[in-house]
């Protein structure tokens, strides 16, 4: 299906970055600018010319549309809020049509988002399928909100650059400001923190903390290892855009803990010293008792061990959340296999270097396991520039092949806990379940460690991280969902047949 896109020309810069934004993120059909060939066109604000002719139509025969005196007409209801809008389909004279527009900027803008969000229920639905941004919608109250922050309410409404700018900003999420901090560990190690604050006012915040957010809450996030400051930027910047204060933590791979010339830290350096010194300073620059945490991997192995070995205090995590957390890598993952298999002639060819990157691991995975097929599909995942100490690589090493370690967390308490576990094999004959990294013995032996009376056990299809597969599970826009919904407190009924365990 070819589609055309046109938005209204008052006010023309803002209205063509809605037109911009529809058109980079239309991924049902073929965009064309050629209007004589589109199968349907997307028509663009209030007083578009096709729409003002058609809204007639479209109140007439759906009982949808804009009343120039009044607002939003939905069915029986109407939306006067200058950011409620709607987004409708319909047919006339054999062309089709969807609807796009708000009593305002700020209703154009909601509607154009929600339409990218449901495009799947207007592109192939039948006309008349309408959906309306009401007056009670947060998203669109944070639209407006952003809109008139300082900054930003001097020109709104304006054919300015500016205006179109600050247009730009809401629709692609990026409604905050960040900066970047240091905390320093009790043996004189700096690590970063990068602080992403949301640009909204107190009256938006206390609306989001009406509706069950726990916005006086910092969200804190960690990668695994060969990962840095920047490896989540994605997600935190989506919880930033939705009001929440977020923190990224980098436990390794920054400048301060993984130069060249840095120390060989070990494990136990990363639990005792690195990830408390970071946890500490997130409640300290923010001036809170808690925070809501989501470790990836390393960043939820290191936090779990921190955690029930007391050098943070559990009663700091207010929510916890662990995605493709390993263990004591008990039973079958590919990683496991192979580079418990060769992870010390791996070791070794390293010499006395003290910090190393994931891809050069990959590369002598590679070289050493030469033409075996399961070797080297592993070693496509094995890539990150990004380096960390020698000593924590060969700790993982020694963990897969030591079959007397424990798994971890053993009755750690934690008031909420969260356990999102990745597959991308999953053989139900010989029960072998794995992301590539991580086995399914340890998800189900760390979930069940965990004590809480609020805990629940995700199973997520995604590999552990980049490169096996272009599905990522700390990546998949369904497991950010979770993600989000968990940390704001939403219902999680939508993700029941994704539920493995819960309490």
């Amino acid at each position: 299906m070819y589609v055309s896109i046109d938005a209204d020309q008052n006010p023309q810069l803002p209205l063509q970055e809605i037109e911009n934004y529809i058109k980079n993120n239309l991924v049902l059909g073929y965009y064309t600018d050629d209007k004589s060939i589109a199968d349907m066109q997307i028509i663009i604000g209030k007083t578009h010319p096709l729409n003002i002719l058609d809204r007639d139509y479209t109140q007439g025969k759906y009982r949808w549309g804009y009343k120039s005196i009044g607002g939003i007409d939905y069915f029986d209801r109407r939306y006067t809020a200058s950011y409620a809008g709607i987004v409708g389909r319909y047919s006339i004279d054999g062309k089709d049509y969807i609807a796009v527009y708000g009593n305002s900027i700020a209703g154009n803008i909601a509607a154009a988002k929600e339409l990218i969000k449901r495009q799947s229920d207007f592109i192939y639905a039948i006309p008349g399928k309408a959906i309306a941004v009401d007056d009670e919608n947060v998203d669109a109250i944070g639209i407006y909100d952003y809109l008139h922050q300082p900054g930003n309410e001097q020109y709104y409404g304006e054919d300015s650059a500016n205006f179109a700018n600050a247009v730009k900003n809401v629709l692609n999420g990026e409604t905050f400001s960040t900066e970047v901090r240091t905390v320093t560990t009790s043996d004189g190690i700096q690590l970063r923190l990068k602080h992403l604050i949301p640009n909204r006012s107190s009256t938006y915040m206390e609306i989001l903390n009406y509706t069950g957010v726990p916005v006086d809450i910092p969200v804190v996030l960690a990668r695994g290892i060969h990962s840095n400051l920047t490896t989540w930027e994605v997600l935190a910047g989506e919880l930033a855009d939705s009001g929440r204060d977020t923190w990224l933590i980098e436990i390794t791979g920054g400048p301060g803990q993984d130069c060249d010339d840095c120390p060989n830290y070990n494990f136990s350096d990363l639990t005792d010293k690195y990830w408390p010194a970071l946890i500490n300073g997130v409640l300290g620059f923010t001036g809170k008792e808690k925070v809501q945490y989501v470790g990836h991997s390393n960043g939820g192995r290191t936090a779990v061990v921190s955690l029930a070995n007391g050098s943070i205090n559990p009663n700091k995590i207010e929510t916890f959340i662990g995605v493709g957390v390993p263990g004591a890598f008990e039973g079958y993952s590919t990683f496991g296999e192979y580079f418990g298999r060769y992870g010390d002639e791996i070791m070794e060819s390293f010499g006395n270097r003290n910090h190393i990157s994931l891809t050069e691991i990959g590369t002598e995975l590679r070289n050493i396991c030469k033409i075996n097929v399961g070797c080297r599909l592993l070693t496509r995942g094995l890539v990150s520039d990004n380096k960390i100490s020698f000593n924590v690589d060969k700790q993982y090493y020694l963990w897969i092949n030591d079959t007397n370690d424990s798994q971890i967390g053993e009755d750690l308490q934690l008031e909420n806990f969260y356990l999102i576990q990745g597959w991308v094999i999953d053989d139900q004959y010989t029960n072998v379940s794995h992301d590539f990294i991580v086995t399914e013995e340890d998800e189900k032996a760390l979930y069940s460690n965990i004590l809480s009376s609020n805990k629940k056990h995700y199973k997520v299809w995604g590999a552990h991280t980049t490169g096996w597969s272009t599905i990522s599970l700390p990546d998949r826009d369904f497991t950010k969902s979770i993600i989000k919904d968990i940390l704001n407190k939403k219902s999680l009924n939508k993700y029941k047949s994704n539920e493995v365990n819960s309490t």
